[in-house]
């Protein structure tokens, strides 16, 4: 244990003896680092569920790593999302039947098919013939 003194609140006197106004005793415990536990919990940070509808048994099912790097890719499904839920195409509307809402729905999936279809081709371009898009 190891004691240490409280002074009172305030600027110090100037005399020599401090007012003491308490002891506050605390206790020096020696720290060590269990580094099996670590890498356990290094491991276990490092995994997480990947869910898919992609098969996972048979010839045409991919490796795990495979479908990490498709879904975290910068072009992948992810970033569909922000495409469909933007305010700025969906804020003005205003619709009063759940039909139309639904309509609306497939309008804008459709319209994200085609801009992805059209960035697929354009991609494609560029890899055949080498040379960047203007504008």
């Amino acid at each position: 244990m190891e004691a240490r003194p409280v002074d009172g609140r305030g600027r110090p006197s100037v005399q020599p003896p401090r007012p003491i106004k308490a002891m506050r005793y605390s206790r020096k415990t020696p720290m060590r680092l269990d580094t099996e536990h670590i890498r356990r919990r290094e491991e276990e940070a490092g995994c997480f569920g990947l869910l898919t509808k992609v098969p996972t048994v048979g010839p045409r099912a991919p490796r795990a790593r495979d479908l990490l790097t498709v879904s975290k890719e910068p072009h992948g499904p992810e970033q569909n999302y922000g495409f469909l839920k933007a305010p700025v195409r969906v804020t003005s509307l205003f619709l009063k039947k759940p039909a139309r809402l639904e309509a609306l729905g497939v309008v804008l999936v459709l319209s994200l098919l085609l801009w992805r279809l059209m960035e697929r081709q354009m991609r494609a371009h560029v890899e055949s013939t080498g040379r960047p898009l203007p504008g």
